[in-house]
């Protein structure tokens, strides 16, 4: 028997054979660049609408109104003088109807004055406590006219946490966000 063996091809044929191959791979994976999508937001645009624009009601908070407030820092009279700054903390959210007028965490400003103002006399020299406006979370802010319901006793120190119960003497008028 006689046997037939392959004809041998040229050394440059099988290259040009990986080299085409090889070519039409890279053809393949050549695709226009697809748009990629916002991982982070799970694939979802953005909402591009304004927001709606605020509107603020006018609200009137009646005289003789209770505002509990919390002393936020330390008053020593042994340390403070009249000019000095403090603040106080609304506890309870204060409401007319069934609507808030003025949320909890509402800061109220006032500073030391001398004397006993409006009997809240502290200290050797007697500082009084002059409460000036109030600020609400949502921006809106008022001037106060009130007095101490229960004026702290002796001339100690008033602690942080303090509660500092105040009575507006007239009405307050606020802006409410709605």
């Amino acid at each position: 028997m006689k046997r037939f063996s392959k004809p041998a091809l040229p050394p440059a044929v099988p290259i040009l054979i990986a080299c085409a191959l090889f070519a039409a791979c890279l053809g393949c994976s050549s695709q226009e660049p697809q748009p990629q999508s916002d991982v982070a937001s799970g694939g979802l645009v953005p909402d591009t609408k304004p927001a709606p624009p605020v509107r603020w009601v006018d609200a009137t908070i009646p005289e003789g109104t209770l505002l509990p407030l919390k002393l936020v820092g330390r008053i020593d009279p042994a340390t403070c003088k009249a000019g000095d700054a403090f603040r106080a903390r609304l506890d309870d959210a204060v409401l007319v109807g069934d609507q808030v007028v003025l949320p909890a965490g509402s800061f109220v400003e006032g500073v030391l004055v001398p004397g006993p103002v409006q009997e809240g006399g502290i200290g050797p020299h007697a500082l009084g406590l002059k409460f000036q406006t109030i600020n609400t979370p949502t921006g809106a802010g008022a001037v106060l006219d009130v007095r101490l319901r229960q004026p702290p006793r002796g001339r100690v120190a008033l602690e942080e946490g303090t509660l500092l119960s105040v009575v507006l003497r007239s009405p307050l008028q606020i802006k409410v966000k709605h």
